[in-house]
């Protein structure tokens, strides 16, 4: 579908409320966002899939299986896309997209983070 060029240079304010949740952890967002930025963002996410074949360091991918800002299908597709032999993903159980936030997953989060680093440095000694 092509956009006419009017609307990216004369982007809509779409209305972006802050979640509740957030509110009481003390967030501060803006209450609107330029429609342009979906433009934006669209070029982004293409540039950066081509990217992704172009990693070959290790890397630990990690998602809440409650996130909704994040596809379900989007940490295997990163998996399968990168070259790194040394990559692993964690699928945190019952967490949204903050994983630091959530007090009993933060301990397991860097647990599982300092281990995946331990595995890359015993691979390189």
């Amino acid at each position: 579908m092509k956009i006419p060029i009017i609307r990216r240079l004369i982007p809509e304010k779409l209305p972006s409320p802050t979640p509740e949740e957030l509110k009481k952890q003390g967030w501060v967002g803006y209450n609107w966002i330029p429609s342009s930025i979906g433009f934006t963002f669209i070029d982004l996410l293409k540039l950066l899939k081509q990217s992704f074949q172009k990693v070959s360091c290790s890397a630990f991918i990690i998602k809440g299986t409650e996130d909704e800002r994040v596809a379900n299908y989007s940490p295997k597709k990163v998996y399968d896309s990168i070259k790194s032999d040394m990559k692993e993903i964690w699928l945190v159980e019952n967490v949204s997209h903050p994983i630091m936030d959530e007090k009993p997953y933060k301990e397991e989060l860097f647990s599982k983070t300092f281990a995946f680093l331990d595995k890359i440095e015993s691979r390189e000694n």
